[in-house]
């Protein structure tokens, strides 16, 4: 994982050295015999699923385990035995190894189950409408925790197209991506502790393909890495947390999709009057109407009758004091 990297290159800065002789092997990657930069860039390589094995490297090693280092701070200035021989074997013998898993730094694989992680934190992002073919920048946020270590992440990107990543709190070379058809893989490795996390972390930049909101397009996925960041070394589990606007706000419609009646939830900074236009696919328009409505959050009832027997996707729009937010819905037999 991404913690992995992040062991790795403390070791190589000098900040936080790696104690253990087997967990030093499984930081050589490339099997050159040294803990290097190199070895980062190997293993992130396999992380973010650019490669799908390591060049020279297998992905266990099996050390005899009577061997007894002459050097436990440098295992690379010997060489260790990875078989067991016996000679003029007779009766019984066993033969016991060390397993050590190429790239576990952090000693987390388990066979057939997952390791245990800390509490929840949240990735949070302004859940903000955008129209088809619009230049969106998504600021994402880690809230929850005061300071982190780093994250690996992986999204779904299905609604949007020529998509980058970028960031102002990080240089280039504490995170790199990889984009593999709809899935965006992100790793996060800075030299040091996070400590401001006010700020956003990172932000997802694309052309829209569609009328959506940001959580419509972009979603965690689970596919090759685990949602996870890191706080004193250890992983803690994220999730998806999307903040809707504070001032004027429209909220998706809900049950969707829906049949006989839906309701859409608005919120406005102050009482005023609202237009609400809802909008057949071809833009035909099915209900164009004035609300005085309420500070606070407001509701609208909407029924089968005003669409009569059309069914689809259909959209609405609600306009406060020049300002206008859109949705979709979508309407079923």
């Amino acid at each position: 994982s991404t913690l992995d990297l992040i062991m790795i290159q403390r070791h190589i800065l000098g900040s936080q050295k790696i104690q253990s002789t087997y967990r030093m092997i499984a930081a050589d990657i490339n099997n050159d015999n040294r803990i290097s930069a190199a070895d980062l860039v190997e293993l992130r390589k396999v992380i973010l699923g650019i490669n799908d094995k390591f060049k020279n490297n297998t992905s266990w090693k099996t050390i005899d385990s009577r061997f007894t280092f002459a050097d436990p701070n440098n295992p690379f200035n010997n060489a260790y035995p990875l078989y067991y021989e016996f000679i003029q074997p007779k009766g019984q013998y066993i033969a016991d190894f060390v397993g050590v898993k190429i790239g576990d730094v952090n000693n987390s694989f388990v066979a057939n189950s997952t390791s245990n992680k800390g509490s929840d934190v949240s990735i949070s992002a302004s859940n903000d409408y955008f129209a088809q073919n619009e230049s969106a920048v998504i600021d994402f946020r880690v809230t929850d925790i005061e300071t982190i270590d780093g994250a690996q992440l992986e999204f779904n990107i299905e609604g949007l197209k020529n998509v980058h990543v970028t960031s102002d709190v990080l240089s280039d070379n504490q995170f790199d991506y990889h984009i593999e058809g709809n899935k965006l893989y992100l790793t996060i490795t800075p030299d040091a502790e996070l400590h401001n996390l006010d700020d956003a972390l990172f932000s997802i930049n694309g052309i829209t393909l569609k009328n959506a909101f940001v959580n419509e397009m972009i979603t965690f996925s689970k596919n090759r890495l685990n949602n996870e960041v890191y706080h004193d070394l250890k992983p803690v589990t994220v999730r998806q947390n999307w903040i809707e606007n504070s001032e004027f706000a429209v909220n998706q419609n809900n049950p969707n999709p829906w049949n006989e009646k839906t309701v859409i939830n608005y919120s406005l900074p102050r009482d005023g009057q609202v237009k609400i236009i809802l909008s057949d696919i071809k833009g035909s328009r099915i209900l164009n109407q004035n609300v005085n409505a309420f500070k606070g959050m407001n509701t609208f009832n909407l029924s089968s009758e005003v669409i009569g027997n059309e069914t689809g996707v259909f959209f609405y729009e609600i306009i406060f004091e020049g300002v206008s937010k859109h949705g979709k819905m979508l309407r079923i037999k």
